[in-house]
């Protein structure tokens, strides 16, 4: 009976963290994405890419006409609600001038492209504009504190935080990892059940 428990608690950890990695795993970020250098009107893109961790996102931002903007996101992010995969907002008018606020206080148009700064371990941010036939575009590896580029994540983190929904995913995410724990436990119990006797 014991060793029927065993094997019932193994497939169950086996089941559990397959449904764990599917969960997390990170999508391609560009599914539905497309090259905005070309685009009409005013488009952007913040892209966030870290080395090791399953936590990795883009978000765009398209301008509209009566002043507002539209947010699209794709990705893996890990917020203080759960796991985020896809979303869309908006941003109103008063929004987004304070976004347009940000470009211009960061002088975005006109940092430069990539710094001579780079390392193994981290995360790698990218800025990309385009308006009115202009392009432009900022890599930095972690970027530093007195890095424009710096001031430009922390609204694109505080935006995803602030305006996107969680999908239902965190809810596979939540239930796999709960029952991964309560596998591992009844496991360790087990275990310890049969050496005693």
């Amino acid at each position: 009976m014991k060793r029927i428990l065993l094997v019932l608690f193994v497939l169950l950890l086996l089941l559990s963290f397959v449904s764990l990695f599917l969960s997390v795993r990170p999508g391609n970020l560009y599914n539905e994405e497309y090259a905005i250098y070309d685009s009409l009107g005013q488009t952007y893109r913040f892209s966030f890419f870290a080395s090791f961790l399953q936590t990795s996102f883009t978000v765009r931002v398209q301008i509209n006409d009566d002043g507002t903007a539209d947010l699209f996101y794709r990705g893996d992010f890990i917020t203080n609600r759960g796991l985020l995969r896809s979303g869309r907002a908006r941003l109103n008018e008063t929004e987004t001038q304070e976004f347009f606020h940000l470009l211009n206080e960061t002088d975005f148009w006109n940092l430069p492209t990539e710094v001579d700064r780079m390392g193994t371990d981290g995360h790698t941010v990218t800025f990309e504009g385009a308006e009115d036939g202009m392009y432009h575009i900022v890599n930095r590896w972690v970027p530093t504190s007195d890095d424009p580029v710096s001031r430009i994540k922390q609204f694109f983190f505080d935006l995803v935080e602030q305006r996107f929904p969680i999908s239902h995913i965190v809810i596979l995410f939540a239930m796999a990892f709960t029952v991964s724990i309560i596998s591992t436990v009844g496991i360790i119990k087990l275990l310890r059940s049969i050496r005693t006797k």
